[in-house]
């Protein structure tokens, strides 16, 4: 039995509805643990993963957390009236905004203040629809920040940041909390207001059993059709989403609602390079350039229309909540001194040990066009935290030079021959870093063989590579 530093027995609590997989579930579990840690810091919660589980250790047993979320939770002030869609303006759908503006509830207080600051920044810009141009929306979005309370500012900082080139938005809430054509801030307010009876101040008759089933996976049936967006692409209905030709989506509203407050902990922040003089740029934790290599239908086409992608941190020692956000904050990947810039140089951080101590495994998003037009944050694979002994010392010695080919080979004036040895070399580069056994010679060896491949086609490309300034591949270490 685990016990606190007063010696008092701690909880183990596992929650079967929070998994890694799909990232709805996985932010869940971020949700759950930033809600208890912020309004219940009183029963010490410390959260890990046991395979594919997220496990609470804490002073309070499972009624008591069932019991605070249906009756004490107070919910984050998110809103976005920069936004189509959000309710603030006339063609909206306005009915859940509304509600909780205008009802008694204390742990909505923070939320109405919220709602009316955002009205009256919308007000003093006289504006009656959503801004049209990027110099209003801006100006929108700064007197937001110039006026919302304390706590509502840890959602502006998780759905914008104010650079010098302008706002720039971080990928998992699309561009400022909408993604196409669904807004996840007034999704929110409505999922609230089924699952909490603002009228009567209580759970809806149905809260308790969806969140049964949010947090511990209980059946249930009767989940309403209603979206998720790109955070559970199987439960957004479509083709082949049932056992007919086509299906409705069907959501529970405690899934959206914890998944959302778990993004809060994915605030971005602008920095700036201290040896240049460029402007500040978006950096955003484990968040990377997509690289079309290392799962099943990976394509040189997932590149072009990916957003980015994002490598999830899994660990399975208990933390705290200081601890979570002080990972997130920081979080960075590094290959040979430098910061990881697409999904191969990521894979290579996790198997040379470029990344924080402690984590155990990450799971890989990409945020690729799957549906139309629309973005699905789309599992790519699984990758364990340890040192290859290849990749960490072997590849290393030619870092530079494989980071420069592969570049080139995504440029529009490289020729077949050399995308598809590029390619080669990062499939090969991932199955590496994949490798589960220690020592599989032959998945080493289809490594040196796709350098093999990249210096032969090289070789037969002079005019390319001569206006490319690639040199041939330095000498390799004897220990190939």
């Amino acid at each position: 039995m685990r016990k606190d530093q007063n010696n008092n027995a701690m909880n183990t609590i596992q929650f079967p509805g929070c998994t890694p997989t799909p990232l709805a579930s996985y932010l869940k579990a971020l949700g759950i643990f930033r809600v208890l840690s912020q309004q219940r810091p009183e029963s010490h919660p410390k959260v890990f993963w046991s395979g594919n589980t997220f496990t609470l250790v804490s002073l309070s047993d499972r009624t008591t957390i069932t019991d605070f979320f249906l009756n004490h939770y107070a919910p984050s002030a998110i809103v976005a009236p920069w936004n189509g869609g959000s309710g603030f303006f006339p063609k909206d759908n306005a009915s859940a905004l509304k509600a909780i503006a205008s009802s008694d509830m204390e742990r909505f207080a923070v939320y109405r203040e919220t709602i009316a600051a955002a009205q009256s920044a919308i007000d003093s810009l006289s504006l009656k629809a959503k801004p049209e141009t990027k110099d209003i929306k801006e100006k929108l979005l700064l007197k937001c920040r110039n006026t919302f309370s304390e706590p509502a500012l840890e959602w502006l900082d998780s759905a914008f940041v104010l650079t010098d080139d302008g706002a720039k938005y971080p990928p998992l809430l699309g561009t400022g909390g909408n993604d196409g054509r669904l807004e996840f801030t007034n999704n929110f307010m409505q999922r609230l207001t089924e699952v909490i009876d603002l009228k009567k101040n209580a759970p809806t008759e149905a809260s308790a059993a969806l969140l049964e089933n949010a947090l511990f996976d209980t059946p249930i049936k009767g989940l309403e059709d209603n979206p998720i967006g790109q955070f559970s692409p199987a439960a957004s209905g479509g083709a082949n989403a049932s056992t007919g030709f086509d299906a409705k989506s069907a959501i529970n509203p405690w899934d959206f609602i914890l998944a959302l407050e778990g993004t809060m902990l994915f605030a971005a922040a602008a920095v700036k390079r201290l040896e240049g003089n460029a402007p500040g740029q978006l950096v955003y934790p484990f968040c990377v350039q997509s690289s079309g290599a290392g799962y099943g239908s990976a394509a040189d086409a997932d590149e072009n229309e990916s957003r980015c992608e994002i490598w999830m941190p899994l660990w399975n020692n208990p933390v705290s909540f200081d601890e979570i956000k002080n990972l997130f904050s920081e979080g960075r990947a590094w290959v040979n001194g430098r910061p990881a810039k697409n999904g191969v140089d990521f894979a290579r951080a996790v198997v040379s040990l470029g990344v924080d101590r402690g984590i155990t495994e990450f799971q890989r998003y990409g945020f690729h066009v799957r549906n139309g037009l629309a973005y699905f944050a789309t599992p790519l694979q699984r990758l364990r935290v340890h040192r290859d002994y290849v990749i960490a010392d072997l590849l290393a010695a030619c870092d530079g030079w494989v980071s420069r080919f592969l570049a080139k080979a995504k440029t529009d004036t490289a020729p077949g021959s050399i995308r598809r040895a590029a390619h080669r070399l990062e499939t090969a580069i991932f199955a590496q870093a994949s490798a589960t056994q220690k020592g599989d010679s032959d998945i080493a060896q289809e490594l040196l063989i796709a350098l093999g491949e990249c210096e032969r086609t090289l070789a037969g490309r002079e005019k390319w590579r001569a206006e490319s300034f690639l040199p041939p591949i330095p000498q390799l270490p004897c220990g190939w």
